[in-house]
């Protein structure tokens, strides 16, 4: 792959990939679409698995 000439940590070819870290400083921090979607997932995620984690306790308490 190439990099673009304009802008040097975008990949022109896949918009979501980021050649180097990116600089956060002062401004408004943008998340792409795959970020948000990653971050959603985790979170969907992990509030499943404390659901499955509260049943389980719940059904094992009820047995007991």
């Amino acid at each position: 792959m190439t990099k673009h000439a304009g802008d040097p940590a975008r990949n022109p070819e896949h918009p979501g990939i980021v050649w180097a870290p990116r600089q956060y400083g002062r401004g408004v921090e943008t998340m792409t679409i795959t970020e948000y979607v990653a971050a959603l997932g985790g979170m969907l995620a992990s509030l499943g698995g404390a659901g499955l984690l509260a049943a389980g306790l719940i059904r094992f308490r009820a047995r007991h």
